[in-house]
């Protein structure tokens, strides 16, 4: 198997063990690595941000099962493949749960 610069930068930034076969489970698209995350390190806090003055987090689980329901919601708003959505927010965890759920349909 031939492992790439992209999974070897992965396994580098979230700090995964890589060798000679590469990952289990195969890492070929970005929306890939939560699932990854899940299935080898589920994290119960996975993504974490203030609200108020407040910390919030969201474990891997959480992560993914709102991603998929965005995903599904969108799906059936008729949002489809390569069409474009935009997500104008400031830096925090919803965010990223956007992005993957736009990146998966």
């Amino acid at each position: 198997m031939l492992i790439t610069h992209f999974q070897i930068g992965i396994a580098h930034v979230f700090g995964f063990q890589i060798d000679a076969e590469g990952f289990d489970l195969e890492i070929l698209r970005i929306f890939d690595i939560p699932k990854y995350q899940m299935e080898k390190f589920p994290q119960e806090i996975c993504l974490a941000g203030k609200v108020k003055g407040k910390w919030e987090t969201l474990s891997t689980k959480e992560y993914l099962e709102k991603s998929n329901l965005i995903s599904h919601a969108l799906l059936k708003l008729g949002v489809g493949i390569q069409d474009k959505v935009a997500i104008v927010s400031n830096n925090r965890p919803e965010w990223n749960v956007i992005d993957i759920a736009t990146l998966q349909i």
